[in-house]
Parts: C-alpha cells; sequence; structure tokens
C-alpha cells in the first residue's frame, strides 16, 4: 500500500551526515552548508538544525507526534535588529506537511519559510 503525498517519481533522497548532523537527502545537506557558510561570515547567527516546535491545542497533542520538526532556526539581520527566521527544506511538499506547517504558524504565530524544490510548471502567458 502507497502512502498517499510520497510519490518521489522513481527518485529517492538519500541521507547525507555533516558536521556529525544526519540530514535526510543531499539538497537539505547543502542548504546546511549555505548557512554554515552564512553564519562563519556573520550575516546569520544561532544557527540550529532539525528543531522541534510543539503542535498542541487545548492541552492535546495533535497527530501522532505531536511536534514539528523545522529543517533550519536561525536569526538574520534586518536593519537594526535579528530576526528569528523558521525554515523548512522541502524536495516534495506534501499535503501533511503543509498542513503542519500552517497549524504550527497558528499556535506559535511564526512564519515558516519553504526552500527546496522544484519551481512550479506554470505555463508563461
Amino acid at each position: 500500500m502507497r502512502r498517499l503525498g510520497t510519490n518521489w517519481a522513481g527518485i529517492k533522497p538519500r541521507p547525507v551526515t555533516i558536521d556529525g548532523i544526519r540530514f535526510p537527502s543531499t539538497g537539505e545537506s547543502k542548504r546546511y552548508g549555505a548557512l554554515a557558510l552564512e553564519q562563519k561570515a556573520g550575516l546569520i547567527r544561532n544557527l540550529k538544525v532539525h528543531e522541534r516546535l510543539p503542535l498542541v491545542v487545548n492541552g492535546k497533542k495533535i497527530g501522532r507526534r505531536g511536534w514539528i520538526e523545522v529543517d533550519f532556526v536561525y536569526e538574520r539581520k534586518n536593519g537594526n535588529e535579528w530576526v528569528t527566521v523558521y525554515e523548512d527544506f522541502k524536495g516534495v511538499d506534501t499535503r501533511e506537511s503543509i498542513q503542519r506547517r500552517q497549524l504550527a504558524e497558528a499556535i506559535h504565530g511564526i512564519k515558516i519559510q519553504v526552500t527546496g524544490g522544484k519551481p512550479s510548471r506554470k505555463k508563461a502567458a
């Protein structure tokens, strides 16, 4: 039985370990490498990987796990202040991941940026 929303079209992500951190795909590991360089250059700070945000409403866990894992959390300078950025790398954005992300945004009052994936194939007008 195939699980909905996981059609990889014959291409499966390959896990990669960098700096002792296991990434589920090469794309996510490359994004980590780019963010690590930005941190060394002083463009961002406090880079955290695979941060868990609880998904709890009225004291009840939502979903099997009761949390969502955001791939990267860091601070980026915006003018004179540092702003926290929540970033999720997605090769394939499924209905479930979209719903979990929207729920986390509503509960925590944040915006989660989505990076990665293929550009949409919308026809040019």
